[in-house]
């Protein structure tokens, strides 16, 4: 009985230093992911920190213009549905079919001819409608035709006071009959 008491009390033993290792094991295993957890947590504290004081724009001061956003790259706008008018011809029924994009490196300047454009397309039309056939055969008469219309355009913006202008009218589609 004594050994069997004695062979217990040894079990007993190994079983709590088996319990002491685990608990020793699972509590540097916590450890270890609560550490992940605080360095995941100062990165991303970090990366905040330098898009707020890096990358975020300035806020624009009270009673200060904000300057437009002027890219290297151009921005286009396609006024869609195309164009599809009669030409000014007294002896024949002659039409112009066009598809029209507007080019601008001002996004601004887009998002500005997108607010007025019925009436921007109403003075195109009225423009395309005047044209005489053999006014625009050549080449030239069609970069006159291109010329008119960015006039046209930027003349809506100004009558609106629109401190924003579009730099060219392309003509991606040109049918004349």
């Amino acid at each position: 009985m004594a050994e069997s008491t004695t062979a217990n009390a040894e079990d007993l033993d190994v079983e709590a230093q088996a319990e002491g290792n685990e608990v020793q094991e699972t509590g540097k295993g916590s450890r270890k992911w609560l550490w992940i957890f605080l360095l995941l947590i100062v990165f991303a504290g970090g990366g905040a920190a330098g898009w707020f004081f890096f990358l975020k724009p300035a806020p624009a001061v009270e009673g200060e213009i904000a300057e437009p956003v002027v890219s290297s790259k151009p921005h286009y706008l396609e006024l869609d549905p195309g164009f599809v008018v009669n030409l000014d011809d007294p002896d024949l029924m002659r039409y112009l079919q066009l598809n029209v994009q507007i080019m601008a490196h001002d996004s601004q300047a887009l998002a500005e001819v997108e607010t007025y454009m019925p009436e921007i397309r109403n003075r195109l039309l009225l423009l395309f409608a005047q044209q005489k056939f053999a006014q625009l055969i050549p080449r030239s008469g069609k970069e006159n035709l291109q010329a008119a219309a960015r006039d046209e355009i930027n003349a809506v913006l100004k009558a609106h006071s629109v401190q924003t202008s579009i730099e060219a009218v392309l003509f991606t589609s040109f049918v004349m009959q």
